[in-house]
């Protein structure tokens, strides 16, 4: 039985909300836990100065990825994915590896926030982001992401450098996972679809676990692009890539 993770989120993030006088004393301080589509999160970047992310964990984190290519300093833990990818381009707070808990899904450890690591580089950033904004440093590690990281960039390198090295005796089992941003992966199954031509055998899963006032739309965008190949399948609990992955393998099985 898959486990009512729409359920247990709703209760952390109740518990959070009403421990957290801060939130509610501070009307500056908006809080929100709403799906919110492409060009709201770019209003989003636009209005904002800085993009801080201290996150315990994270399997990506494509947020530090948007946020960098808007132009906006980022102050960061190093704990999500894609920190990996822009190493020496934000501020890192500092974490302690501590065991997961109270959290619906994760095990193992994650990193704990340093609280006093986070407000050095919050004051940092807040003392010194004129000098920030006029070294041209973030113009920089904008164009950095666009020219390393866009879905046309990484499209073009998978189709450059993996697929001609790929056999007929290959099978590829390829996992995509949607949330409320298909146009995010347009590119992705696009290549995907051309390995066929390389008479390779793939099979694609598409594991589309958007929000449910999303789907309808979502649904249809995806299935304008896709082809026999792909195998959609439409989860009722939102589990990232873990959840996506556990789904793809129990029909392997």
């Amino acid at each position: 039985m898959k486990p009512d993770i729409g359920k247990n989120l709703d209760v952390i993030l109740d518990k959070i909300i009403l421990k957290t006088d801060i939130i509610k004393n501070n009307k500056n301080i908006i809080w929100s836990v709403n799906n919110y589509d492409q060009e709201q999160i770019i209003k989003f970047y636009e209005e904002c100065h800085v993009y801080v992310y201290p996150s315990r964990a994270d399997t990506f984190g494509m947020t530090l990825i948007e946020a960098m290519v808007s132009g906006l300093p980022i102050i960061s833990t190093n704990e999500p994915g894609s920190t990996e990818l822009i190493k020496g381009l934000y501020y890192e707070v500092k974490t302690t590896s501590v065991p997961v808990k109270g959290h619906p899904w994760m095990l193992g450890e994650w990193g704990e926030v340093d609280i006093t690591s986070l407000i050095e580089q919050m004051k940092y950033v807040f003392n010194n982001y004129s000098e920030i904004i006029k070294s041209g440093k973030l113009e920089e590690y904008s164009s950095y992401v666009v020219n390393n990281y866009t879905w046309s960039k990484l499209v073009g390198e998978f189709e450059t450098n993996i697929l001609p090295k790929l056999k007929k005796t290959k099978k590829i089992i390829t996992l995509l996972t949607s949330f409320n941003r298909p146009e995010y992966i347009v590119d992705t199954i696009t290549s995907l679809k051309k390995i066929k031509d390389n008479n390779t055998e793939n099979t694609i899963y598409l594991v589309e676990n958007s929000s449910q006032e999303n789907k309808t739309e979502i649904f249809e965008k995806i299935k304008g692009i896709i082809d026999s190949n792909f195998i959609v399948y439409d989860s009722e609990f939102n589990l990232g890539q873990r959840g996506a992955l556990l789904q793809m393998l129990d029909d392997i099985d």
